[in-house]
């Protein structure tokens, strides 16, 4: 997504033993994932952008973290955190 469209496109390319391990990391995420907000007391916005990042466990999308309402959620399942981390880093080198 850039530039408020959303561009298609190969990013980086990943070594065939780095695509079997972030595989098997994904494949540890159960599909009822659970989402836990850093800061459950801290005020809520309406005006803030919302992103998140998801999997899919077979044909079930699994969100893994979410940014909404000036809140941040993350699931902290299997090694959801180290999925979110690399996918993070595909979003700043696409920028």
């Amino acid at each position: 997504y850039k530039n408020h469209k959303i561009v298609k496109g190969n990013i980086a390319k990943l070594s065939a033993q780095s695509l079997a391990s972030l595989k098997a990391k994904v494949a540890t995420i159960p599909e009822n994932a659970t989402l836990v907000d850093e800061n459950p007391e801290g005020g809520q916005c309406m005006d803030a952008p919302s992103s998140y990042v998801a999997v899919y466990v077979g044909d079930i999308e699994v969100r893994i973290s979410l940014r909404a309402g000036c809140h941040d959620s993350q699931s902290y399942d299997g090694e959801a955190t180290s999925v979110v981390s690399a996918m993070m880093g595909f979003v700043a080198l696409a920028r």
